[in-house]
């Protein structure tokens, strides 16, 4: 019996007539899926080019370059050397005087006749000692080995700190600026005063400077 006749059959019996529905086509996560190794393409697919960001370079902060220990940031800065000459004077009065240059071996002989007549003119009928000599660092020892010691102002401490004990140091005449600029930090930690003339050579090529220094220094003038 044809589809149509059965239909119209049993519409004139009263029944309805059901008529199947075509199955809905197969979702897609239904249909069998071609595998491939891990990090293999399929055959055909050519994959996407992969981009990959190149690392950002930023900037060091000025906060953080500030930061670094100065030792590290810049190299280490070595301290000068200094040398002078010594002479100790009754009553507590101490004259530095420092040679000509750095590497002199000390002072020369008209230094040494200039420095024993403004000691003289200081100490009246005092019976003058023997100049001594400070080397920093003492003489055979280079710089580098002694830079973490932080200068020459240490060591000074301790000679100012001596001669106070066994002299009763309390005033310090510094015969040229530079050396006055040295000095004053070790002389401020002990209370000593200072007082800072020209320097011995200033005053051999410039006898006017004879008078500056006397003035400045009369006042350190023991009795005798």
């Amino acid at each position: 019996m044809q589809e149509s006749t059965r239909r119209q059959y049993l519409s004139l019996l009263g029944i309805d007539a059901w008529l199947p529905r075509d199955e809905p086509d197969a979702p897609d996560s239904a249909l069998p899926v071609a595998t491939s190794p891990a990090g293999v393409a399929p055959a055909g697919v050519v994959p996407a080019p992969v981009s990959v960001p190149e690392p950002a370079i930023v900037p060091e902060s000025p906060a953080v370059i500030a930061s670094v220990p100065a030792d590290i940031a810049t190299e280490t800065r070595v301290p000068a050397p200094l040398s002078f000459s010594l002479l100790a004077l009754p009553d507590g009065l101490l004259l530095l005087a420092a040679p000509v240059t750095p590497e002199a071996p000390g002072l020369s002989g008209p230094e040494h006749a200039l420095l024993a007549s403004i000691a003289t003119a200081l100490a009246p009928g005092a019976t003058l000692p023997a100049t001594d000599e400070f080397h920093w660092p003492p003489r055979g020892v280079k710089l580098p080995a002694v830079a973490a010691s932080g200068g020459a102002t240490d060591v000074l401490v301790g000679l100012l700190a001596e001669h106070r004990r066994r002299r009763g140091l309390r005033d310090l005449l510094v015969l040229g600026e530079a050396l006055a600029a040295a000095v004053q930090p070790a002389a401020g930690r002990l209370g000593l005063n200072v007082v800072a003339v020209p320097a011995l050579a200033a005053m051999l090529s410039d006898p006017a400077r004879k008078r500056a220094c006397w003035d400045a220094a009369k006042s350190l003038r023991r009795g005798g």
